[in-house]
């Protein structure tokens, strides 16, 4: 089982193996205009937070977030 750790606490070899969490949440907005019979314009926004929490002293919490844009020009190429 990989839960992010530098060890695995059931390996034998690494029995000081780490116990980690970690929390995702992702949220998506997507926009979409159309300008002119079979094209239009597109934005995508999307955001990614991550909390990681690990047991041992040396591995250091993180909090990370992730954030993206996209602007686009859409074509309906049908006939």
């Amino acid at each position: 089982m990989s839960n992010g750790s530098i060890w695995d606490r059931n390996d034998e070899a690494h029995p000081e193996g780490s116990d980690a969490d970690h929390y995702l949440q992702a949220a998506m907005v997507r926009l979409y205009v159309p300008i002119h019979r079979r094209i239009g314009l597109g934005a995508d926004g999307l955001v990614v937070l991550r909390k990681s929490d690990y047991s041992l002293p040396f591995l250091e919490d993180r909090d990370q977030r992730y954030p993206e844009a996209r602007i686009y020009l859409a074509f309906d190429l049908g006939h």
